[in-house]
């Protein structure tokens, strides 16, 4: 659905009389809250980076790879760098950890002027235009609505309306994880924090 087909989605529940600006807001406050439950593959992507360059829409990183030899470099802090290695983070050579400072900034150590591959999951921009559509794939996205309209109820004091939304948003979300994590049935992953999470 596009963001125009969203909102009405949402008005249809008895929110007509809300303003685009509003239901909006409530429509992006429910799509990201989703988007940031879970590390859900449809927000997996990557890019390709040199040292000390900024990731825009960087939310978690899965790996980096340098891009010509293929190895994998280690996840690191900063500050354990200059405390366990050395305290000079100019130093060059050959990468073996990634690290992250400001903004999103990617950066190796030691400082390496190679390629590298970060796999990583984006944070998704925000439903702006009527033509926008979400990340999350059509058959799960009648989600945004149900949480768009729990925030909807609870602002015009609805508690018994968000009480029964709530709950059926809640099986709709594990029915979500499920379908995304539960696909390995040879070696089955684990789903109970989606299973058992309640919004509130």
């Amino acid at each position: 659905m596009t963001l125009a087909e969203l909102r009405q989605e949402v008005a249809a529940r008895g929110f007509d009389f809300v303003s685009s600006t509003r239901l909006d807001r409530w429509i992006n406050q429910a799509y990201t809250e989703i988007c940031n439950y879970a590390p859900w593959p449809f927000l997996e992507t990557s890019t390709t980076k040199t040292n000390a360059q900024a990731i825009t829409d960087l939310g978690s990183v899965l790996s980096v790879y340098d891009a010509a030899t293929k190895s994998e470099l280690h996840a690191a802090d900063r500050d354990w760098i200059k405390q366990n290695i050395s305290n000079d983070l100019t130093i060059t050579g050959t990468a073996c950890y990634w690290y992250l400072t400001s903004s999103n900034t990617f950066n190796v150590y030691p400082v390496d002027t190679a390629t590298f591959t970060i796999y990583y999951l984006e944070v998704p921009n925000e439903l702006d235009s009527d033509t926008d559509e979400p990340l999350i794939p059509d058959r799960f996205q009648d989600l945004i609505v149900d949480r768009a309209a729990i925030k909807a109820y609870k602002d015009n004091d609805q508690y018994e309306a968000v009480s029964a939304l709530r709950a059926e948003y809640n099986t709709d979300l594990e029915q979500m994880g499920w379908a995304f994590f539960g696909r390995n049935l040879q070696e089955p992953e684990q789903v109970n924090r989606i299973a058992s999470h309640e919004w509130a």
